[in-house]
């Protein structure tokens, strides 16, 4: 485990301050979950991706089809 270090306002030092252990584990479960989940749009994103490549669209054909009608 490594240690780092967050900027946070004074009134949120503060609070963390006051937790005991069980209420900082819970806190860094959280902070765990949030920086390692990827967005529900990411995914959404990397699918769509994952499938358009998998039926043969290109960057160069996406880039054909949105310059059509410039």
């Amino acid at each position: 485990m490594k240690t780092i270090e967050l900027k946070v306002k004074d009134k949120v030092a503060e609070k963390f301050s006051r937790m005991d252990a069980v209420e900082r584990k819970q806190l860094l479960k959280k902070v765990e979950e949030f920086v390692t989940k990827e967005s529900k749009f990411m995914q959404t994103v990397r699918e769509m991706q994952r499938e358009a490549k998998d039926n043969g669209l290109t960057q160069e054909i996406l880039d054909e089809i949105l310059n059509e009608n410039k």
